[in-house]
C-alpha cells in the first residue's frame, strides 16, 4: 500500500468511526462538547482507535510531504489518544497532557497544511487556509468569544472535517 492510500484509508476510518459515535452517544452534545468526550465509557476504545486512525493518516501525509510539522500533528494525536480527557477531575495530569496535545495538534495541523499547500489558488491551498480560519474560530470559542463559545463543539468538528478534507487532497 502506498502512503497516499494509507492517508485515504486511515482518514476514512476516522470519519466512519466518528460518525458511528455520534449516533451511539447522543448524550454528548455536538454543539458544545468536543469529540474527546467519546473516549469515556462504553465508546472509549472506538474513539481511541479513531484518534489513532487520524494519527496514521497525518503521519502518512507527513511522509508524503516530508513535513516535520505534520509529523508533530500526528504525534500530538497519539498523545490525545494515549491520555483521554478524564471523566473526573481526579485525573488532572491526564487532562493536562490531553489538552496540551490537542492544542499542539490543532496548531500544527493548520500550520503544516498551509506550509505544504503553499499560496496557490488550487483546492489544497484553499482547504488549508480554510482549516486555519476554522481553527482560529475554534480557539476563539475556547477563549470565550461570545457566539462562538456556545458552539465550540461544532467548531471543533469543523476543524476535524476540514482536516480530513485536506488530507484527501494530499499527494
Amino acid at each position: 500500500m502506498h502512503a497516499d492510500e494509507v492517508v485515504v484509508c486511515a482518514a476514512a476510518a476516522f470519519t466512519v468511526i466518528l460518525a458511528a459515535l455520534h449516533v451511539a452517544r447522543r448524550d454528548v452534545s455536538a454543539r458544545t462538547r468536543g469529540i474527546s468526550r467519546y473516549a469515556n465509557g462504553r465508546t472509549a476504545v472506538a474513539m481511541t482507535l479513531a484518534f489513532f486512525a487520524l494519527a496514521t493518516a497525518m503521519a502518512a501525509a507527513a511522509w508524503i510531504t516530508t513535513s516535520r510539522v505534520l509529523l508533530m500533528a500526528a504525534v500530538a494525536l497519539v498523545g490525545i489518544a494515549a491520555a483521554p480527557e478524564p471523566a473526573s477531575p481526579d485525573a488532572r495530569a491526564r487532562g493536562v497532557i490531553h489538552t496540551a496535545s490537542g492544542f499542539i495538534f490543532f496548531l500544527s495541523s493548520s500550520i503544516g497544511a498551509i506550509a505544504v499547500s503553499g499560496r496557490g489558488l488550487g483546492a489544497q491551498s484553499a482547504v488549508a487556509w480554510l482549516l486555519a480560519a476554522v481553527t482560529g474560530l475554534f480557539f476563539a470559542g475556547l477563549g470565550g468569544a461570545p457566539g462562538l463559545k456556545e458552539i465550540s463543539g461544532l467548531l471543533q468538528r469543523a476543524c476535524f472535517a476540514v482536516t480530513v478534507a485536506w488530507l484527501m487532497l494530499v499527494r
